[in-house]
């Protein structure tokens, strides 16, 4: 089975997640992901698993690239293609994919649920179906049955034991302003667990501006920046040693739950019924501030519309107090 994901990293996250589950289920399928280089790391796990790098801005851009990688697809013989994306470049290789006889199952990702989900009037407030449980249709389809998805998934090992103190994750970024913490209040809470003796305190993060700010953090405070220091791959062990992370709706999010680590969440422009929670978290960790304007974005990629990000006026109590109780500490 080849299963084609390119973007974005949470997706390809979740897409990693769900695959692991389904193929520790079925030892007899042999699994392909196709995605980009730097996310190959997330589909280390069970042996029947593999990625096929491919560099989608490189060798293989454009229509010339495209039909190169349809090529170098089809001598793997699949016996089924999975379109987990649906975006031109795979409706392009699905089509390429069928026309030669293959069978081919693509993603159904409720476009339309979604938008009544977030249209400013008349909004339809309700969860639709999480894009793992559509992950996990596709691929039952594409074996050909409704399968058991209790496999055990494997893990990475942290980076070090612990040693009787906690360690807590903050990844207090996000691409679009609409899924972002204000930083002044995000200091705050790295202030406030950087007091601890008995608490490390990490910071995730990438791209130039948030290693600026996230080393300014770490020179000031008693803790440690990971951004801009790490391989994916070295990321996602440093991560499955944490307690808990704190993250907005962005990959880090996605990352940490693909390795097993409970995320206290902050959601603004977006909503967790538009079905991007995390793999297997809890919904009590998800936070968020109830406006009628709430969703406004499914990706949070729209500027708001009322000018004041109201829904980022979350204080930053909150967020402390849903971090202790993870951490079970009280004081």
């Amino acid at each position: 089975m080849l299963v084609l994901r390119f973007s974005a990293l949470g997706d390809v996250a979740m897409v990693a997640a769900t695959l692991h589950e389904i193929a520790a289920a079925h030892r007899h399928v042999e699994f392909m992901a196709v995605s980009q280089p730097f996310m190959a790391p997330l589909f280390n796990g069970p042996d029947n698993v593999s990625c096929i790098a491919v560099d989608i801005h490189g060798r293989y851009n454009g229509l010339r690239g495209l039909w190169k990688l349809f090529l170098k697809l089809r001598d793997l013989r699949p016996d089924v293609v999975v379109d987990a994306h649906d975006v031109l470049r795979t409706q392009v290789l699905r089509l390429l994919f069928r026309l030669s006889g293959v069978k081919v199952v693509k993603i159904d990702k409720g476009r339309r649920e979604k938008r009544q989900l977030t249209r400013r009037k008349n909004k339809e407030l309700h969860p639709v179906k999480t894009m793992i449980e559509r992950y996990r249709e596709i691929l039952n389809a594409a074996i050909g049955g409704q399968a058991a998805t209790t496999g055990e998934v494997p893990r990475p090992a942290p980076a070090a034991p612990k040693e009787g103190g906690k360690c807590l994750g903050i990844a207090p970024f996000a691409r679009y302003k609409g899924k972002c913490y204000p930083t002044s209040r995000m200091e705050k809470i790295v202030a406030h667990f950087s007091a601890y003796d008995d608490v490390e305190v990490y910071l995730f993060g990438g791209g130039a501006e948030e290693v600026k700010v996230l080393s300014e953090w770490e020179k000031k405070y008693h803790v440690v920046s990971m951004a801009g220091k790490t391989s994916l791959g070295n990321e996602l062990i440093k991560l499955r040693g944490m307690d808990v992370v704190l993250s907005m709706d962005s990959a880090n999010m996605h990352l940490a739950s693909f390795v097993g680590v409970p995320v206290v969440s902050v959601w603004g422009a977006t909503h967790p019924f538009a079905g991007f929670t995390g793999w297997k978290q809890a919904s009590e960790n998800c936070v968020q501030i109830e406006l009628p304007c709430r969703p406004c974005s499914v990706f949070g990629n729209k500027p708001c519309y009322r000018g004041d990000y109201a829904c980022m006026n979350i204080p930053e109590e909150i967020l402390i107090a849903q971090l202790k109780k993870n951490l079970q500490l009280n004081k």
